[in-house]
């Protein structure tokens, strides 16, 4: 890493001078407007959006030097900074890396979204990322008349199943960095064992002798080492990015290295989107920041939102030009609506669908009585929640229930 910018970053956070608040999250999760929400408060200095995702190669530095450049920007001569992070989960890779960001921040909130909404959001907008040429000649050779044609049936049908091809490559490409050491090491050592036995392998240690070393820590060692390069282990590389950009096993990932002492909130986007006067509030109090109609009103704030994005693909159109936060009344599809290596990424062990259970479980295990079940009887514009995310509302209740 940039070790000047991260020991700038480092002590101005030690003198009282810097304090961070990280929001870490899946794509197309409500990451960005609760990232608005709490930039608009009193006490938030300012936001920062993605910047794990501005650089490949030397990424660590480059994105230090970034989030210095703008901390400088904004530092008063006296006094504290407040300033909000916030990170798509698989960008930051996981292990050593994001225990430096960590060591960083006062506090991270992780934000989830029931994973068949986001799944499907993921879909229509990396839609707008295929090149026109290769979009039409993909749908011409699927049997449809052109790319665009193809696109609109495929939303209006909601089965994005025709895409199977196309997605399964552009998820392995959609990010450079995804085939750069700097990421690929610290992803393959740190593996989950479902993805060793998705290959067939018992244990660890199984694997690594199958590619000719000793045990697992040896190939780790040699991998972190260079000593061995990642395609080494070319099987495992594939099983753990064919959907690492779907952001689930890294934001578990990252949860599951935090400190027990360390300040976290984990927060659902359908709670606080549904109920933001009551849900809101409490993320606020968590991150030691004032609420203020601003959060919710974006109209009656001052302030200005700025995305860090100049790309082709509107990512961020829909927060920036919002008045404020919208609740939800998006609907499921089933899972075999996916691509079938999508499925496989949502349902099963260590899937989306599993994370996201644990995540919610978390979230109701601490939840007042009496905020779990206005939850519960919630309503959007008249409709309950139970019928506008069926998935959601099993979960909340189930965890009621315990």
């Amino acid at each position: 890493m940039s070790a000047a910018a991260y020991e700038t970053l480092q002590k101005l956070t030690e003198t009282g001078r810097l304090e961070i608040i990280h929001l870490v999250a899946p794509p197309r999760s409500s990451s960005t407007a609760l990232e608005r929400a709490l930039s608009n408060s009193p006490d938030v200095t300012a936001q920062i959006n993605d910047p794990w995702s501005l650089y490949d190669a030397d990424r660590e530095a480059q994105t230090y030097d970034y989030i210095l450049s703008r901390v400088a920007a904004v530092l008063p001569t006296e006094g504290l900074a407040r300033v909000v992070i916030k990170d798509i989960a698989d960008y930051i890779p996981p292990g050593s890396a994001w225990d430096a960001m960590t060591a960083l921040v006062k506090h991270t909130i992780f934000l989830v979204r029931e994973p068949l909404l986001a799944m499907e959001s993921m879909m229509q907008i990396m839609a707008r990322e295929i090149p026109e040429a290769e979009g039409e000649a993909y749908a011409r050779s699927a049997g449809y008349d052109s790319w665009k044609v193809m696109q609109q049936a495929v939303s209006v049908e909601r089965d994005y199943r025709p895409y199977e091809a196309l997605y399964k490559d552009l998820f392995r490409k959609e990010q450079p960095i995804q085939q750069l050491p700097e990421m690929q090491v610290p992803v393959l050592v740190t593996t989950p064992i479902t993805f060793i036995r998705r290959l067939g392998f018992a244990s660890y240690d199984a694997y690594a002798v199958a590619k000719g070393f000793a045990s697992w820590d040896a190939l780790r060692d040699a991998l972190l080492g260079g000593k061995a390069a990642p395609d080494v282990a070319s099987d495992l590389l594939d099983e753990n990015f064919r959907c690492r950009i779907t952001g689930w096993t890294a934001l578990w990932q990252h949860f599951s290295r935090m400190d027990d002492n360390a300040s976290i909130d984990v927060v659902d986007a359908t709670m606080f989107r549904a109920l933001p006067a009551s849900f809101l509030p409490g993320i606020f109090k968590q991150a030691d920041l004032r609420f203020s109609t601003q959060v919710i009103d974006w109209k009656s704030s001052d302030k200005a939102f700025n995305p860090d994005y100049e790309g082709e693909v509107p990512y961020y159109d829909k927060v920036v030009q919002s008045a404020g936060i919208e609740p939800p009344t998006e609907t499921p599809v089933p899972p075999d609506h996916f691509p079938q290596f999508i499925q496989e990424s949502l349902v099963g062990d260590e899937g989306a669908l599993q994370i996201y259970e644990r995540f919610v479980h978390h979230i109701m295990s601490r939840m007042p009585q009496e905020r779990r079940q206005a939850l519960v009887e919630a309503t959007v514009n008249g409709t309950p929640l139970r019928d506008i995310d069926p998935v959601f509302y099993d979960l909340i209740t189930k965890n009621e229930k315990e």
